[in-house]
């Protein structure tokens, strides 16, 4: 057994940070999407460390955030501000050997974890912004308990474009759905992708179901979407027989690593699933639509749509699981 002195010569000989453990889109410690989300004073030197961090802290995601420049704080991308009482840090996502360009449930994680310090961000802070490897300046607030809803925290992605994909496109993802399902035939509404300028929006691919089809019972076979490539994520839905839902969903990214082969909670896969449902049943801007995620640990987000904003707000809840600190 080691003993404290060989404890503190390593502890001595590293850099400690603070972590936490969050589960995003859920109240429950075993439900929800876990995100790893480490406090950095600078950026690692390089992404090896921060695959390797990652890697050690085997979760579905892991968030590295840290201050952002002076200029970061004050800039803004196309249409975003910096509103007084707000603070900006830079964020990056690793899921496996992957580093996405945006995370709607590490963001909220985040977030969540950030305001819960004060040490960090002052009580007086409504707004967090996550400036994005890809660019993306991703907004957070906290939103306290009113009524019957719980307090949540509240993300800002960017909107993507549903398109259709050709009908040869169309039924080349059928045949992979099917085999996933392990049918012959599946009953596929729509495919689409993103028609979108957006980084990192083509790697999304969104599958509509008939309702017809057992999308929260089914047992897919997860690595037959592998065949849907060049897609990473791969987003499946269909409307919901469930009291006050308007749509469920599940997200398989078997090509991006065992983390993600299905993942618990996806809040990016809205960027593209929520225009395609708000303009499907002809919602107006930022009419609020209830989604639930049924996967295993499954997970619930309240979304909506601002067309002229090019935003998709998602809220959900957020429960701390663990806290501590990492030596690198």
């Amino acid at each position: 057994m080691a003993s404290q002195h060989d404890f503190d010569l390593f502890t001595s000989a590293s850099c400690a940070y603070d972590f936490a453990i969050v589960n995003a889109f859920t109240h429950s410690p075993f439900g929800g999407n876990p995100a790893a989300v480490c406090f950095l004073d600078a950026p690692f030197p390089d992404a090896e460390t921060y695959l390797k961090v990652a890697a050690n802290f085997n979760q579905s995601m892991a968030c590295f955030v840290y201050p952002a420049t002076e200029a970061e704080a004050t800039g803004a991308g196309p249409g975003d501000g910096a509103p007084e009482e707000t603070e900006t840090f830079r964020i990056r996502w690793f899921t496996g050997p992957v580093e996405p360009p945006l995370c709607g449930h590490g963001a909220l994680a985040a977030a969540h974890a950030l305001f819960a310090r004060p040490t960090l961000v002052p009580p007086e802070v409504r707004v967090l912004r996550f400036l994005t490897i890809g660019g993306h300046y991703v907004h957070a607030q906290r939103l306290p308990a009113y009524g019957n809803m719980p307090e949540r925290v509240e993300v800002q992605l960017p909107m993507f474009d549903p398109v259709p994909v050709s009908n040869a496109e169309f039924q080349r993802v059928k045949k992979v759905v099917a085999k996933a399902w392990r049918k012959k035939d599946v009953a596929v509404k729509y495919v689409g992708v993103s028609g979108s300028w957006e980084k990192g929006s083509e790697v999304y691919v969104l599958i509509e179901l008939d309702a017809s089809e057992d999308l929260e019972g089914t047992d897919v076979d997860k690595m037959a979407f592998v065949g849907t490539a060049p897609y990473f994520v791969n987003i499946i839905t269909a409307a919901s027989s469930k009291p006050g839902v308007v749509y469920d969903t599940r997200m398989f990214a078997p090509r991006a690593g065992a983390a993600t082969v299905e993942d618990h909670v996806c809040g990016s896969a809205n960027c593209l699933m929520a225009p395609y449902w708000a303009n499907k049943l002809g919602l107006a801007s930022n009419d609020e639509m209830f989604a639930k995620q049924v996967s295993k640990r499954g997970g619930d987000l309240w979304v909506d749509v601002d067309r002229e904003k090019r935003k998709v707000t998602l809220r959900g809840e957020a429960k701390l699981t663990a806290d501590g600190r990492v030596f690198v």
